[in-house]
């Protein structure tokens, strides 16, 4: 999935609890560490701090950037803080079916004060990516 948003132009991130690294290999991994074995740039992923709860980081930075978040979660117990979780395009939902990826992406940017009708993007995804 981060080789399609990649090329489509977008800057993926990836949030992961303070357990990560244990549930991956039966330690605690931070950043760099875990973005190495992701194959990925630091600068893409960030593992929250024991004790942090990662919804509320991934909703801040998303709020301060200006971002969506591709999740299927609603975050519902965040809606009174987060007033934005109610906007078309602040959260992207999609999935996998036969191996095909089905993200629901808005056309336009959800900060323009034009509407943002969405659209279904659907690719094939293989290992080999």
């Amino acid at each position: 999935m981060l080789h399609l948003l990649d090329e489509m132009g977008f800057s993926p991130a990836l949030f992961f609890d303070a357990n990560a690294g244990y549930l991956l290999s039966g330690h605690y991994q931070h950043d760099q560490r875990m973005a190495e074995k992701l194959g990925l740039s630091r600068q893409q992923v960030t593992v929250v701090p024991k004790g942090v709860q990662a919804d509320g980081m991934i909703l801040e930075t998303a709020r301060k950037h200006g971002a969506s978040i591709i999740t299927n979660d609603r975050y519902r117990d965040w809606a009174d803080r987060f007033p934005e979780l109610r906007e078309e395009g602040w959260l992207v939902t999609g999935g996998y079916q036969a191996g095909e990826l089905r993200l629901d992406l808005p056309l336009m940017s959800r900060l323009t004060s034009r509407p943002s009708p969405s659209h279904n993007v659907r690719r094939r995804w293989s290992a080999e990516r």
